[in-house]
């Protein structure tokens, strides 16, 4: 299934290529994605806006008993549900739209000797109704228990972490726009990882780059720091595209 899905994706890129069609795309929208950005794909040629966060900073700090980035992620995407019923030419698209990591995660704490990987799509990975609101997504999460047995885990795992950062750079890739959610942990001074790589994927394109980061997670202004405004005197091509905005409706609201 890995296997036919990276293929999928690039049979896809090499039928464009032959196209002859300069408006044509081929833009990769998972079934986990809001059905409203499928929509304004299809019927409105929207522009696509990549929604770009840290995703194991949150998952950690809930299993501490913490789950407010959860819902900072969380507000951020039923947001952008509102934004692409109102304005039609936009599309947000999500990585969590994929997210099958939690499959690798359940492995690694099963039990010695277990024989199987027992795995529930609605309450073991990021709910997709949390996300953008109860039955939003194109096809809803799978329902009962999955059973995986512990060597094809195990087999895949490698393929399934190595295939995260390859989609989530083609997401990037294909998008006009990205809206970055504090891409600044709490109580941490650090860009995360996987955001800190989509933006410098995106800024060599001159894809814009809107970033919000909830002041009170940030009293020192870190972000600012790393992504200073554009002076009098300009600035390089990481600050033409770069822009940090006062509120999450704001980043939601940026058009590409």
């Amino acid at each position: 299934m890995l296997v036919a899905r990276r293929a999928e994706m690039l049979l896809g890129d090499v039928i464009l290529s032959h196209t002859g069609n300069n408006k044509a795309r081929h833009i990769l929208c998972a079934t986990g994605n809001n059905l409203d950005a499928l929509v304004n794909l299809i019927v409105f040629n929207a522009k696509v806006t990549y929604l770009s966060f840290p995703i194991s900073a949150p998952r950690e700090m809930q299993n501490d008993g913490d789950d407010s980035f959860i819902q900072v992620i969380n507000e951020a995407h039923r947001l952008a549900t509102q934004e692409m019923i109102v304005h039609r030419k936009r599309s947000f698209i999500s990585p969590l739209a994929i997210d099958e990591l939690p499959i690798v995660f359940k492995f690694k704490n099963s039990a010695d000797g277990a024989a199987q990987v027992d795995f529930d799509c609605r309450t073991d990975r990021w709910s997709l109704d949390d996300l953008w609101g109860p039955g939003a997504a194109i096809l809803p999460c799978l329902t009962g228990v999955l059973n995986f047995p512990m060597q094809q885990i195990d087999n895949a795992e490698s393929s399934i972490r190595t295939d995260v950062g390859w989609r989530d750079r083609r997401l990037v890739l294909q998008s006009d726009s990205l809206a970055i959610v504090c891409p600044k942990p709490p109580r941490e001074d650090r860009i995360t990882r996987g955001v800190n790589e989509e933006i410098q994927t995106a800024v060599p394109l001159g894809i814009m780059c809107n970033i919000w980061q909830k002041p009170e997670w940030d009293t020192g202004n870190f972000v600012g720091t790393i992504f200073p405004p554009a002076g009098s005197m300009g600035g390089g091509q990481t600050q033409a595209v770069v822009q940090k905005v006062a509120t999450l409706n704001d980043l939601i609201r940026a058009e590409p």
